[in-house]
């Protein structure tokens, strides 16, 4: 079972008003297992980047979706339109568990294509 939560208004936004045209979402898949330490603060970085990238030269980003996984579980997945939000969710990621089993990353990444519009930036 996935873990997720919404921004408060998320839900309602989508069922009462469908994204625009050639809307997108901005989603990351995250690894957030132990091994993954040392490399925590560069991927956050990264993915602000990529953030900051993406949202100047794309209008059309509807949501963001954050998606990390760890063994052997994905979640809490972050979905907002609130792009605020969404940069305190990269800022909050720890890492946790490893060594036990296979990482999920196939799963997420499956979710984060569950989740995202058509034609959307999955990182």
């Amino acid at each position: 079972e996935i873990n997720s939560y919404n921004d408060d208004n998320f839900d309602y936004v989508r069922e009462h008003q469908p994204p625009p045209p050639f809307s997108s979402s901005l989603a990351f898949v995250f690894d957030v297992t132990g091994s993954m330490y040392d490399d925590l603060q560069q991927v956050i970085f990264g993915a602000s980047h990529i953030y900051n990238t993406t949202i100047r030269r794309e209008n059309s980003i509807y949501d963001y979706i954050l998606i990390p996984f760890h063994d052997p579980e994905i979640g809490p997945i972050l979905r907002t339109r609130d792009s605020a939000r969404f940069q305190r969710g990269l800022q909050d990621l720890i890492v946790q568990g490893g060594g036990d089993c296979p990482e999920m990353v196939i799963s997420a990444v499956k979710t984060a294509l569950e989740y995202a519009l058509p034609n959307s930036f999955i990182y």
